[in-house]
């Protein structure tokens, strides 16, 4: 062994045009191998339990119109306010949209109805960098800037939408270029310590015969750099999709369904998250949850039905029928009297009928 090391040191510093070796700069510490014992067994704090850890970059993927910027403003309202993110525990923090798309006033109304459709919390904790105007551009040198301000202001989460407004004529479909614009993103991530945040729209194609992973259009550097990939794949159920996370750090999060309710999604265990919506296929209603609505009804007008009335009315397993009607309380189109304990269609379903059927 000491033969081969001498070889491999003669080898290194011998000139190969006849000159005098030149004197090599020491290696640093860092380059060294350590004992495992002897890492450093500190982590960041959890933004997002068991996802999200903070200083680290989450990529949300969907397709074109799946309403991902919603997604993405309700996760920093959620992180804003300490609230769960579709029933995901997240750490308070303040959180900064840097919004590359909307209109200022589209963008002031969105969180607005977000926070009223949640029911809880407050716009106190978040803040927006209105860029949608020409000439407002995030080059490198301001990107630089902002990690400095995002730092001093102790942000938890910058959310970045859309992504593609980064690439200023770049080709997202090659990898150098996209490196480029993401390695600004990953130094405000480690050096600020702040969670990054960007959409990402899906490729072309059914998504169904494609890993989560695989979705994202243009270079797989979007999908490589992320610490973790969120994906909201639309399903053959109207309004449903299902939400797949893939992530380097914690275990494995099992996939789960969601139900747009504007201007929010909701989490709902009821929907089938394997029928995930080919091209060109007609979105379908949910058969069962149709049948107990006709049931509700015919005996709506007299003070709602009983759960064993409306379950015998709807004709369908009582397991499903429980989780079609937990969500259908969560989406606030029915409601349980405090008087009578029947059930009957919420005061917004009856004003607004035509917009959920």
């Amino acid at each position: 062994m000491s033969s081969d090391l001498t070889r491999f040191d003669q080898q290194t510093q011998a000139p190969s045009n006849g000159q005098e070796p030149q004197s090599e700069e020491a290696p640093p510490d860092w380059l060294f191998p350590r004992p495992v014992v002897e890492l450093n067994a500190w982590l960041p704090e959890q933004t997002v339990e068991g996802m999200l850890y903070r200083g680290c970059r989450i990529a949300l993927g969907g397709g074109p119109k799946s309403k991902k910027s919603w997604l993405l403003m309700q996760l920093c309202f959620c992180i804003a306010n300490g609230l769960a993110f579709l029933e995901i525990p997240t750490a308070k923090g303040l959180s900064v949209y840097v919004n590359l798309e909307l209109l200022e006033g589209d963008c002031r109304k969105r969180f607005f109805d977000i926070k009223a459709a949640l029911g809880e919390g407050n716009l106190d904790n978040v803040e927006v960098i209105p860029l949608r105007a020409k000439g407002k551009l995030l080059n490198p040198i301001r990107l630089k800037q902002l990690t400095k301000i995002l730092f001093e202001k102790k942000a938890v989460i910058a959310g970045f939408d859309p992504i593609y407004k980064l690439l200023n004529r770049r080709d997202e479909n090659k990898a150098t270029e996209v490196a480029e614009v993401l390695e600004p993103l990953e130094q405000m991530s480690e050096e600020g310590k702040i969670c990054v945040g960007f959409c990402q729209h899906f490729a072309k194609g059914n998504q169904g015969l494609k890993y989560a992973i695989d979705r994202l259009a243009g270079s797989n550097v979007f999908s490589r750099d992320a610490d973790v990939i969120l994906t909201l794949t639309e399903l053959s159920e109207a309004d449903c999709f299902v939400v797949e996370v893939k992530q380097r750090s914690f275990a494995e999060v099992p996939a789960f369904g969601v139900r747009w309710q504007h201007p929010i999604f909701i989490r709902d265990d009821t929907v089938d998250i394997t029928d995930i919506r080919a091209p060109g296929k007609k979105k379908e209603t949910d058969e069962k949850t149709e049948r107990m609505l006709s049931a509700l009804r015919a005996c709506d007008h007299e003070g709602g039905l009983s759960f064993g009335a409306w379950l015998s009315a709807s004709g369908i397993a009582k397991t499903t029928f429980y989780n079609r009607l937990k969500s259908l309380m969560a989406r606030k189109i029915v409601y349980q009297s405090e008087i009578n304990q029947n059930y009957a269609f919420s005061p917004a379903y009856a004003s607004k009928r035509s917009e959920y059927e």
